[in-house]
């Protein structure tokens, strides 16, 4: 095998796609090959820092991005609220017993039903 075949099975290998009998054909070309060797290291390398990249890119993500608990609090909370004050409006001012003219002849207390006129 040419070396070009040694560093494809070297990308193989990292990639954990190689096969045990293979890993062992290769390993002993490392051990008498220096270009291979520096091959398989700068591989590693560049793999490491892309690697670290990616995890440095994810990692900024989750910071600039809100915390989803916090969001999955707030909503709900201003929703809470929003309903008890509209809530509380509504039972003081209905107890306040104020009655509203609809017509002529009906008046009707906040909260009550309306009553057709009586005809009598």
């Amino acid at each position: 095998m040419t070396c070009d075949e040694y560093q494809e099975q070297v990308s193989q290998y990292i990639d954990g796609e190689l096969g045990d009998k293979d890993s062992g054909i290769l390993f002993k070309h490392l051990s008498s090959c220096a270009e291979c060797r520096l091959f398989l290291r700068s591989t590693l390398e560049l793999r490491s820092k892309i690697h670290d990249e990616m995890l440095m890119e994810a990692q900024n993500q989750l910071q600039a991005q809100p915390s989803r608990l916090t969001t999955a609090f707030t909503l709900p909370l201003v929703a809470l609220l929003a309903a008890l004050f509209l809530f509380l409006g509504i039972t003081q001012f209905s107890s306040t017993g104020q009655y509203y003219q609809i017509s002529d002849r009906t008046s009707v207390e906040f909260g009550q039903p309306a009553l057709p006129p009586n005809p009598f």
